[in-house]
């Protein structure tokens, strides 16, 4: 029965994710002295892809990381994203560029993954307003994506109400079957805020006396967008 129920859920996610928001993170090491170098390029690369209709967000990564730079590419759905990749893998703009980062590179690609998110009424274009976030990836074992998930679900209702804007991804291409819980803030002052709040506090202490033993957290990190174009 556990099992049948499990597979139901799972083809209903399947279902729902070609609705779904689809996100791209491109994540690069910049080169010794060559982050105005980056960001310029970086700059250039988002105004040919927002002109082409995919809303970039270039994202410095703070605590938790070795200070890299996110490049973010966002679509409506699944069938926004095979369009716009095909548009752009043949953008005359834009291979002009790439020819441009090969001739003096300022920075490595280190990482890149696609995913999608759990909430299918976001658009691609709804993503501008909360300049700091946390990210909590986690690890769900074999067959307890379903529960994860509901979790995710239970937690977003309490962390709203207390100010945080939060989305849910799964991982696809690039990933594994890991989750990400991502926490969107007005500033750093509004996420000190929440995280001092006495309900949060408890809520933390409560998970970390009854830890969910579905799921691991393996990662999380912090950071900033310090630029949006769509």
């Amino acid at each position: 029965m556990l099992k049948a129920l499990t597979a139901i859920m799972l083809t209903a996610l399947m279902s729902s994710a070609v609705f779904a928001e689809v996100v791209e993170v491109y994540r690069w090491k910049v080169y010794p002295g060559k982050d105005s170098e980056t960001l310029a390029l970086f700059e250039k690369s988002a105004a040919i892809h927002a002109a082409m209709g995919i809303p970039v967000q270039i994202n410095r990564l703070n605590i938790g990381s070795t200070q890299q730079l996110d490049y973010v590419m966002r679509y409506d759905d699944i069938a926004a994203w095979g369009r716009l990749k095909d548009e752009a893998s043949t953008s005359t703009d834009f291979l002009e560029l790439y020819a441009e980062y090969v001739e003096n590179p300022p920075a490595e690609l280190v990482e890149t993954i696609r995913g999608t998110n759990l909430d299918t009424s976001v658009m691609a274009s709804d993503f501008d307003d909360e300049p700091v976030f946390a990210v909590y990836i986690w690890e769900p074992d074999r067959g307890t994506t379903p529960q994860l998930i509901a979790g995710f679900k239970s937690s977003e209702t309490l962390h709203e109400n207390y100010g945080a804007r939060i989305e849910g991804y799964q991982e696809s291409y690039g990933g594994t079957t890991k989750m990400h819980y991502l926490m969107l803030f007005e500033s750093w002052s509004a996420l000190a805020a929440f995280e001092s709040n006495e309900d949060m506090v408890q809520f933390a202490n409560s998970l970390n006396s009854n830890p969910d033993s579905t799921s691991t957290l393996v990662a999380s990190f912090t950071g900033t967008t310090i630029a949006t174009f769509k």
